[in-house]
């Protein structure tokens, strides 16, 4: 279970500026709009931005979380949703650490990051190349700093 299989944001290179967020919904849905993306950017005016997707858990708490199993994580940390079997109750949402889940809003069903099959939008739009594909077990050990920082901005 390795391999470079997660976007990490560099915080001192990141500017909040949201071309990866409309990069992704257009990319993968087609419109561009924030509650359409799978990467999402927490910012507080100048004092601080991150954007943060799924960082591939080691033991995910939004698939612990589902009550109907319609979440399952593969061998490479990908979270996948069953969407016949999930409700759109919210709850893998709530229990993401780093706030990287969100609900599709027209669908209700979970949004997240498969990485593009390799090769994310975020990663290569970035104008100030914030954004990198980086080892899972990199994110695991940054992930407090991560949720730390998330929860401030106001994730």
């Amino acid at each position: 279970m390795s391999g470079k299989n997660v976007v990490l944001c560099d915080v001192k290179l990141c500017t909040g500026c949201m071309l990866c967020v409309y990069a992704c919904s257009a990319s993968r849905e087609g419109v561009f709009g924030p509650a359409y993306s799978r990467i999402h950017v927490f910012r507080r005016g100048v004092y601080g931005s991150i954007a943060v997707s799924c960082l591939r858990c080691p033991n995910p708490m939004c698939v612990e979380s589902c009550p109907n199993s319609a979440l399952t994580q593969d061998g490479e940390g990908f979270i996948h949703v069953n969407p016949e079997v999930c409700s759109g109750c919210g709850l893998c949402v709530e229990a993401c650490p780093v706030s990287a889940m969100t609900l599709h809003p027209d669908a209700g069903k979970p949004l997240t990051c498969d990485l593009c099959e390799g090769k994310p939008m975020c990663v290569r739009v970035c104008p100030r190349d914030a954004l990198s594909l980086a080892l899972r077990e990199e994110a695991e050990g940054r992930m407090p700093q991560i949720s730390k920082l998330v929860s401030e901005l106001g994730g």
